[in-house]
């Protein structure tokens, strides 16, 4: 398994070379690439250029996160999928074999069963192309919305509607992003998570709910740190992915609204810290510099 790094968390904009930096320093080994913007700096500057920082560094691309929409209208979808083999190209030429998507939880003008076989359609779509790229696409969904007004239909928001739409989309190729926060948030448990396949996990994103709050009442943007002891048991969630032998990225995912004030390095220290207890926790290998840098910190003792 890879700690991966993804540095939208922070909510801010940093240049590649920072997010490189901050992964490397704080416990991470790899990093999400945002594959449109590096794939229009190939375009302009050529690929060489546009890779020369992730080539010096040797940091491994975890995942990227697609950048499309599939409720779009017809033609802005038909853009996206002209642009995919572009994205594909350049994920590959990187080593990176796996992205993710997470569904919208509502439409506002398809009733479900119109909505669940367009995506289907799409899915089929978009898998077709990441396969003749040997690209993994890891499906997810939002537990929690708050809708734009009263009149829309509701889509997929737990982990057992989604299933069906992985199966019938029919492609070896699609599989789940697990997001525990919302399966734990949907289901209030982990349980069904737990009886799925190895084949069909591909993607993690880790996050925990606040202390506080009732998770009947919980909102989208509460997603805190996730640590050991946490209301989520994310040591759990790790010791399984071990077990089923998940070698793919995984991720820290909380909102910035959660993180609080203060430098971006200061905020990635803190979610790096909390990853290697998480690590250590679920008996996992730690590399001794980031062993000592969880003792240096004085946090080896809390796990």
């Amino acid at each position: 398994m890879l700690r991966n790094f993804n540095a939208n968390v922070l909510g801010t904009f940093l240049q590649q070379s920072e997010i490189i930096e901050l992964a490397l320093s704080f416990g991470f080994k790899s990093i999400d690439l945002d594959i449109a913007e590096f794939s229009a700096l190939a375009r302009m500057k050529g690929l060489e250029y546009a890779r020369r920082l992730i080539d010096s560094a040797q940091i491994p691309i975890g995942s990227f996160e697609l950048p499309g929409n599939l409720q779009a209208s017809d033609e802005e979808f038909q853009k996206f999928v002209e642009r995919l083999p572009e994205y594909c190209q350049n994920a590959t030429v990187l080593g990176c074999t796996r992205c993710f998507v997470t569904l919208a939880p509502f439409s506002e003008t398809r009733p479900l069963h119109e909505n669940f076989e367009l995506h289907r359609q799409r899915l089929s779509t978009v898998c077709g192309i990441l396969r003749q790229h040997g690209i993994r696409l890891g499906l997810g969904f939002k537990a929690v919305y708050e809708p734009p007004r009263e009149a829309v239909f509701q889509f997929i928001r737990k982990l057992d509607e989604l299933l069906p739409l992985i199966q019938a989309v029919k492609a070896e190729n699609l599989g789940l992003l697990v997001n525990v926060w919302d399966i734990f948030v949907a289901h209030g448990s982990l349980e069904l998570l737990f009886q799925q396949p190895k084949e069909l996990i591909t993607v993690v994103h880790l996050a925990d709910i606040p202390p506080d709050v009732a998770v009947d009442q919980i909102k989208d943007w509460q997603r805190a740190i996730a640590r050991p002891g946490g209301r989520i048991d994310c040591v759990a969630v790790l010791k399984w992915l071990k077990n089923i032998g998940y070698t793919g990225p995984v991720t820290p995912m909380p909102t910035r609204r959660m993180l609080g004030t203060g430098r971006a390095d200061l905020l990635a220290r803190e979610i790096g810290l909390a990853t290697l207890e998480l690590w250590h926790a679920a008996g996992l290998p730690l590399e001794t510099r980031y062993a000592n840098l969880l003792k240096t910190a004085g946090r080896l003792a809390t796990v």
